[in-house]
């Protein structure tokens, strides 16, 4: 009996994505980040001193921006949650906890990955 198309689970169809890929995507986000509000700290000094708000709110846009961005391209591809256990509960407080907190969450993942799969 041959399946369709159509009735293929979709998370099947995804390519898995090596460990080295994402930590180089992990990588190029962080630079962006730092090398993007460096120069709007500085610029925004300037045209706006008075005004701290903008940069806190441009950094809040860009940090939320960058750990959805992860979320959607490196953790749907890099790890496979549990049929089981991955109820709501437990995968939306992982990817709340990745996009809020991706510039320490994504290293820790990346070992854990790392001694799980070599040691």
């Amino acid at each position: 009996m041959e399946l369709d198309q159509s009735s293929t689970p979709v998370a099947a169809s995804r390519t898995p994505m090596s460990l080295l890929h994402a930590a180089a995507i992990f990588s190029a986000c962080l630079a962006g980040a730092l090398f993007l509000l460096t120069p709007a700290l500085v610029l925004f000094n300037r045209l706006v001193p008075g005004r701290p708000w903008i940069f806190v709110l441009l950094f809040l846009v860009l940090h939320l921006g960058i750990g959805v961005f992860l979320n959607r391209r490196v953790l749907r591809n890099l790890i496979e949650w549990h049929p089981v256990l991955g109820t709501l509960e437990t995968v939306a407080n992982a990817k709340i906890g990745m996009v809020i907190f991706w510039p320490v969450r994504y290293p820790v993942l990346f070992v854990k990955i790392a001694a799980n799969k070599h040691l």
